[in-house]
């Protein structure tokens, strides 16, 4: 925690943020992650107004190491290979909420369920919100959701063309996704008979 409020004090411009500064995913993920990063510390700073640099490198360090130890471990890779979904149920605190719009900038489904009422500082996140006025009884989250009401799955035009592509796409086809084997070890494979081809073009 100390060297990343050292690296925040001295090195890192906290309002201009560089891919290199930070590295937390491969690829393309990490400066989605950064871009993200930069719009939430900048709201932070505009709508928290810290006294100074030091509690806000606090702030800044507790949102890197909720990144760290939360999001980090899941291997992601990109934005498109799975959809990414976080739920926060029950009482959140300030500076959590700055984690569920930072995880929402970064293409994540966030909900975020209050049995009881809404905290006054989600207004400034502009998160969609549907209120229930009728006040339920605290549970645990497992609890309700084993009290819920499994649904029929319902299927429609759009979702059966969509499910008939890529059965004809992606089944024997020798086609795959960009991200399926991403712990595998595939190659390019380049063929003899292309650089033929290419010679006879340009005899």
């Amino acid at each position: 925690m100390n060297m990343i409020k050292s690296e925040l004090g001295k090195k890192m411009d906290i309002y201009h943020l560089k891919n290199e500064d930070l590295l937390m995913f491969p690829g393309d993920y990490n400066q989605l992650f950064i871009r993200a990063l930069q719009d939430v510390i900048l709201l932070a700073i505009e709508k928290e107004g810290f006294v100074n640099d030091s509690v806000r490198n606090n702030f800044i360090t507790k949102l890197l190491l909720h990144v760290y130890k939360h999001i980090r471990p899941l291997e992601i890779a990109d934005s498109y290979s799975s959809t990414n979904k976080c739920i926060y149920y029950g009482q959140i605190e300030k500076h959590d909420v700055y984690l569920l719009l930072l995880l929402a900038k970064m293409g994540w489904d966030v909900v975020y369920i209050n049995p009881l009422k809404e905290p006054e500082y989600l207004a400034f996140t502009g998160i969609e919100k549907h209120a229930n006025s009728q006040l339920l009884q605290v549970e645990s989250l497992k609890a309700r959701a084993n009290a819920g009401t499994a649904y029929q799955q319902f299927d429609s035009i759009t979702l059966g063309f969509e499910q008939e592509m890529e059965q004809e796409l992606f089944t024997d086809s020798g086609l795959f996704r960009p991200w399926q084997f991403k712990k595998g070890t595939t190659k390019n494979l380049f063929f003899n008979s292309t650089l033929i081809d290419l010679e006879k073009q340009l005899e």
